[in-house]
């Protein structure tokens, strides 16, 4: 709970800090995104094994904000609806999920292509068959990626749709305790309002 404290004060540090800088010729206001993600299934692995992980849905909320010439800031929050994980030592119907809270880098290109960086941290949750006994604990979390608004097409100037690439990591603790990362690539559908 420490940890994820921190992290929200450092994200309202960002938003504040990044409002208090903008110009203000430049700064009209900031934006709302909410968006659906198709996660492309992806990889977990641990200290020993990889496994593949089905693919999934996710939902995210975001706040972005004009900061320097083509430079954007902000924050958000992503919740992945729960996803399978398949291996030979891994329990028949494990389920687990990552909820990433995190600072964002938007930089536009022309003709409405973009590119944007998270860097944040991960709440880590599983079902009893994941979770098999143990506990599960948050890690960082980062991603990169590409997108372009929809402005040129008729009546979809508030859409953006992307492609991320993301890491999630976090700990299991059982007997020992077991770093794991859980890498996909997403695409990505927001709208601004």
């Amino acid at each position: 709970m420490k940890k994820l404290s921190i992290l929200v004060l450092v994200l309202s540090l960002v938003l504040i800090s990044g409002s208090a800088f903008a110009q203000n010729d430049m700064m009209t206001s900031g934006e709302w995104f909410i968006g659906a993600n198709y996660d492309l299934g992806g990889s977990m692995k641990d200290d020993v094994d990889s496994y593949d992980v089905d693919a999934g849905f996710s939902i995210t909320g975001e706040y972005v904000m004009p900061y320097r010439d083509k430079m954007s800031l902000g924050g958000g929050i992503t919740y992945q609806l729960p996803r399978g994980v398949e291996g030979t030592d891994i329990p028949t119907n494990s389920e687990f999920n990552f909820i990433p809270l995190y600072g964002l880098v938007k930089y536009d290109l022309e003709e409405g292509a973009y590119v944007v960086g998270h860097l944040g941290y991960n709440l880590f949750n599983g079902n009893d068959e994941f979770v098999a006994g143990g506990e599960l604990g948050g890690g960082l979390y980062y991603a990169a990626g590409f997108g372009m608004n929809l402005a040129q097409f008729n009546n979809l100037e508030d859409m953006n749709v992307g492609l991320m690439y993301s890491v999630n990591n976090g700990t299991h603790t059982g007997e020992d305790e077991v770093d794991v990362s859980y890498s996909k690539l997403s695409l990505t559908f927001n709208y601004n309002f």
